[in-house]
């Protein structure tokens, strides 16, 4: 059964279940991706005191199945109906944690403010960070520097060696995440992926940095449409390639299970494992409800 839980931004720990109405969210390599939450009063939620646990920045909602995690991402708005007495709440991904967070080498941490000088028009000593590698590594450099700066619950990969270099200055004041979707951008640029995991025993998550070289191949893409309690009422995939065939859009019930994985299937092959990557941009979307009071779908 799928559930929604509540885990904490920074340590990753498991803060307890959401009781959640539905659910859906898109994926998107080297972009960020979505999930938005509907939460009904009920008395489920009494006593679950979810201002506090669902406060933006501070707690990440992840979709579990089983022992996988098939979406997640930082809490950053929350609005309530009264009407319909639902909460809504959007959240992001782990790239958008990336966003609030610059590139700035060690030095500047301690920088106590005032007018910067260097010598012979050049930034200060240990204002600049140099970067050598392949882009694949210097895309997990960016990202092991902010660490520096803040932890947050981010597995990197090992680094492989190569002859590329990037200069990224302080001063500059750009973001990781701006920083990682250039470098996605070049020729051969490397795609990269936030894949959310569940470690010990449920009771953490991690975000584990998945990077191409350059396309990023996931070893597994699968969908049980045969979920009872919480049915799967619509499935899409989308390559944003420039062609006639760039887009797919599924909409398949619970009770013919196998047209849409022979859908998944072809899908697979067309789009998931497409060798073209010129403009290229892969989007996955999923969503759940569940099926109490809702004779539109059973």
């Amino acid at each position: 059964m799928d559930v929604v839980t509540i885990f904490d931004t920074v340590s990753g720990h498991r803060l307890g279940r959401l009781p959640a109405q539905s659910w859906k969210w898109s994926r998107k390599v080297s972009r960020s991706g979505a999930l938005e939450v509907t939460v009904r009063l009920t008395q489920d939620i009494v006593g679950l005191d979810l201002r506090e646990r669902t406060r933006p920045w501070r707690t990440v909602l992840a979709v579990v199945s089983g022992n996988r995690i098939l979406a997640a991402g930082p809490i950053y708005k929350r609005s309530w109906d009264a009407d319909s007495e639902e909460l809504s709440i959007s959240c992001g991904d782990c790239l958008d944690l990336l966003k609030r967070r610059l590139v700035l080498p060690v030095a500047q941490r301690n920088y106590p403010g005032g007018e910067i000088q260097g010598s012979y028009g050049k930034w200060p000593l240990g204002w600049s960070i140099n970067l050598t590698g392949t882009l694949s590594d210097i895309a997990a450099s960016l990202v092991r520097i902010s660490l520096i700066h803040g932890r947050l619950p981010i597995v990197l990969p090992s680094p492989v060696g190569g002859s590329n270099e990037r200069n990224y200055h302080g001063p500059d004041l750009a973001t990781v995440a701006s920083r990682l979707q250039d470098l996605s951008e070049v020729i051969s640029g490397p795609e990269f992926l936030f894949q959310p995991r569940l470690v010990n025993g449920g009771d953490r998550m991690e975000w584990h940095m998945l990077i191409g070289d350059p396309e990023l191949m996931l070893a597994e893409h699968t969908w049980d449409a045969r979920n009872r309690r919480h049915p799967m009422v619509k499935l899409s995939v989308e390559d944003h390639i420039e062609s006639a065939n760039g887009v797919f859009d599924i909409h398949k019930y619970p009770w013919n299970p196998c047209k849409l994985f022979r859908y998944v299937e072809r899908l697979r092959k067309e789009t998931l494992y497409s060798t073209c990557t010129s403009n290229g941009e892969l989007i996955l979307f999923g969503e759940f409800l569940h099926t109490e009071d809702r004779d539109d779908i059973l």
